[in-house]
């Protein structure tokens, strides 16, 4: 998921990052026999051998957190594994 440097404004950020991983959510759902949410090493592996994409969240853009330990924590327990810093 991607948040443009640019977006400062509060609650904006974060705002379009929990729009994207809905979205990916939303990809996977729809295309079951095509992607599939992989948050650890081992569920990338299995998804593999499944012949499936595994689709790990990453986020673009540090400023997606707004300062806030609790956003980071969220993004966390909806997936989001990495997290670039610009």
């Amino acid at each position: 998921v991607y948040v443009p440097s640019e977006t400062e404004k509060e609650r904006v950020a974060s705002h379009q990052v929990l729009e994207q991983i809905d979205l990916v959510y939303r990809m996977a759902k729809r295309y079951p026999n095509t992607f599939e949410i992989a948050k650890t090493a081992d569920d990338v592996v299995r998804i593999r051998k499944s012949g499936k994409i595994a689709s790990l969240i990453g986020m673009e853009g540090g400023q997606a957190i707004e300062n806030s330990l609790g956003l980071l924590r969220m993004y966390h327990q909806l997936g989001a594994r990495y997290m670039t810093l610009s």
